[in-house]
């Protein structure tokens, strides 16, 4: 998976999984 900068976001299978405090767990976001 490829390392995002400035955010703990990784994607994934074209999608990003969020990997930090914003979310209580690792939740997805719709890759644009």
């Amino acid at each position: 998976p490829r390392t995002l900068p400035l955010l703990p976001l990784r994607e994934e299978n074209g999608v990003l999984v969020v990997a930090g405090p914003f979310t209580s767990a690792p939740g997805v976001a719709k890759s644009a």
